[in-house]
């Protein structure tokens, strides 16, 4: 359903073989938590990852189907633009069939630490405390985060 731009609920109603009401598979739509925005792009996006450096405070924040070795190569072609001298690192990768809602929602948590020097909504500049949110699994324990991580549409 999640995938369709047009949901045909017909599908899902049973005319009985003999006149009268109309029912539906109740027991497993009551099931589904009906929260459209991640239903939306539920399974688009299978890995969160991060990459940085926790030497200059900057990090990437970013999704990919699979090909983490292509994003991360250019990652680092990027942050090479102005860090030659500095290694980007592998910070975090999340797996999880919500990685792009994860990613939605990082952005708007950091959207204030944008970095300045790079010209994306994917880069920010944060400050070591808002650092260990990624190095230290703080994110764990952030609600809302952790709603998105942990949502699944299984029936």
């Amino acid at each position: 359903m999640a995938k369709q731009n047009y949901i045909n609920f017909e599908k899902f109603i049973i005319n009985r073989v003999f006149p009268g009401e109309i029912y539906t598979m109740l027991r497993s739509f009551n099931q589904i938590e009906y929260n459209f925005k991640l239903i939306k792009t539920h399974g688009m996006y299978h890995l969160l990852y991060v990459y940085g450096s926790p030497e200059n405070n900057t990090v990437k924040v970013g999704v990919t189907k699979q090909n983490l070795a292509n994003r991360y190569l250019k990652a680092t072609e990027s942050y090479n633009e102005h860090f030659p001298t500095k290694k980007l690192n592998e910070i975090k990768v999340i797996e999880s069939l919500n990685a792009l809602n994860l990613e939605s929602y990082l952005k708007r948590k950091f959207k204030q630490q944008r970095h300045p020097l790079f010209n994306s909504t994917e880069w920010f500049l944060l400050t070591k405390s808002e650092l260990k949110y990624f190095t230290n699994d703080e994110y764990k324990k952030d609600a809302d985060f952790m709603k998105i991580l942990n949502y699944k549409l299984d029936v």
